[in-house]
């Protein structure tokens, strides 16, 4: 399941060899003092294989994706609003205090939703 869609799929952030959260699509992740809003902040000039701009845009259909999942929504059930800040930056609330980690981030699936 997840570990084979992350050898496919791209992640907002990585682990490095010391375990920690990484930067990868994303530059950064942080979160507010109580850990209920998340602000993520994208690398620029990452394209999809379509040459679609990944941006907060796509980032947040991505999400919006995966929550309306019977699969993936449960996993991400905490999060009350994604947020478009600008071109680069999503903020995401949380309906509960979130560890002092980043939130559960889909994988980047595409830069388009499904048909119906």
């Amino acid at each position: 399941g997840y570990t084979v869609a992350g050898a496919v799929f791209d992640r907002l952030m990585a682990y490095n060899e010391a375990g920690e959260p990484a930067p990868y699509l994303a530059e950064s992740m942080t979160a507010n003092e109580d850990f209920t809003v998340w602000t993520i902040v994208l690398r620029p000039d990452v394209m999809f294989q379509d040459d679609t701009p990944f941006d907060a845009e796509a980032l947040k259909l991505n999400f919006e994706t995966h929550l309306d999942s019977a699969l993936t929504g449960p996993t991400l059930a905490a999060i009350d609003q994604i947020r478009v800040i600008d071109p680069l930056t999503v903020e995401v609330a949380m309906s509960t205090t979130a560890r002092p980690t980043p939130p559960p981030a889909p994988i980047v699936l595409d830069s388009t939703p499904a048909e119906a």
